[in-house]
C-alpha cells in the first residue's frame, strides 16, 4: 500500500517502506537504533509505510532488543546479591507499598515472579495493547486496516515509552530509585507516547489525529497501569504521596 508521503523513487523501493529491523540489511543492534530514531523522529511516515501481510517478528524483536538487556542485567546483580547474602543476618528495609496491602513476603514473592516473567510479559503487552487500540478504533469508527497493522503501530509507538518503563525498574531495583522521580519520567513518558501512539494510529488507518489520540489513550491506560502494579512491589511509597507510618511494634523484616 503506497502512502500519500512516499515519492516515485521511494514507492518503487519495497525497502523505503517498511522500517529497518524489517529488512535484513546490516546488523541487528543497528539496525533497532536507526528503527527507534525514525519512530522518534518521524511516526507519521513510519506508520504509513505499511505491507501485508503484517509480520510480527520483527516488532517483537525490536522491543525485546530495547528491554531484555536491561532485563538481563538486573537478574545478574540481583543474582549475584542473593548468592553473597548473608542468611544469619536478616534484611531490614523499608516495606513497598503494595506489601501494606498484601503483605510483605507475598509482595517480594510476587515482585520476583513478575521479573522472572518479563519476555512474556513483554509479548502480553504486545498482543493486549494492540488489540485494545485496535477495539478503540472499531468502536468509534471503524478500522480501515487489519489488526495486525494497529499491533504493528501500537508497538513501534509504544517502544520509547517500554524503554524508559525497563530503565526505570532497572533503577529502581538497584538504586532504590527516589518515587517522585519515577513517577515523573513515567508521566512524562506516557504524554510523549500519547502524541506518538495517536499518529500511529490515524496515519495506519487514515483518519483524523483527534481520533487517533483518542483511541490511543485505551491501550496506554493499560500499558501504564501495568508498569505502575509492577513497580508498586518495589516503591516504598506511591509518587507524591507520603510514605505510610507502621508501628515499631511491627517492623517489616523481609529475610533476603
Amino acid at each position: 500500500m503506497r502512502g500519500g508521503d512516499l515519492c516515485q523513487r521511494c514507492h518503487l523501493d519495497p525497502r523505503a517502506r517498511v522500517l529497518p529491523v524489517e529488512v535484513a540489511d546490516g546488523p541487528w543492534v543497528f539496525r533497532c537504533v536507526r528503527t527507534l530514531a525514525l519512530v522518534l523522529r518521524h511516526p507519521n511516515s513510519t506508520a504509513r509505510r505499511v505491507l501485508d501481510p503484517i509480520r510480527h517478528g520483527p516488532v517483537l524483536g525490536f522491543l525485546g532488543t530495547l528491554v531484555l538487556p536491561l532485563w538481563l542485567l538486573v537478574l545478574a546483580i540481583q543474582g549475584w546479591s542473593w548468592a553473597t547474602a548473608d542468611l544469619a543476618v536478616p534484611e531490614i528495609r523499608a516495606p513497598s507499598s503494595a506489601s501494606h496491602v498484601l503483605g510483605a513476603p507475598v509482595a517480594k514473592a510476587l515482585s520476583l515472579y513478575f521479573l522472572l516473567l518479563v519476555p512474556l510479559l513483554l509479548l502480553a503487552l504486545y498482543l493486549i495493547a494492540g488489540n485494545l487500540g485496535h477495539m478503540a478504533l472499531a468502536l468509534t469508527g471503524g478500522a480501515r486496516r487489519s489488526i495486525g497493522a494497529t499491533m504493528r503501530a501500537t508497538g513501534y509507538a509504544l517502544a520509547p515509552l517500554v524503554l524508559v518503563a525497563a530503565a526505570l525498574e532497572c533503577l529502581l531495583r538497584i538504586f532504590a530509585l527516589n518515587p517522585d522521580i519515577w513517577g515523573l519520567a513515567l508521566a512524562l513518558a506516557g504524554i510523549f507516547s500519547l502524541v506518538r501512539l495517536g499518529l500511529a494510529l490515524a496515519r495506519t488507518h487514515d483518519t483524523s489525529i483527534i481520533r487517533g489520540i483518542l483511541c490511543a489513550l485505551v491501550p496506554l491506560v493499560f500499558v501504564l497501569s501495568m508498569v505502575t502494579c509492577r513497580a508498586a512491589l518495589e516503591l516504598p511509597r506511591l509518587p507524591f504521596s507520603a510514605a505510610v507510618e507502621l508501628s515499631p511494634y511491627a517492623p517489616f523484616v523481609i529475610p533476603p
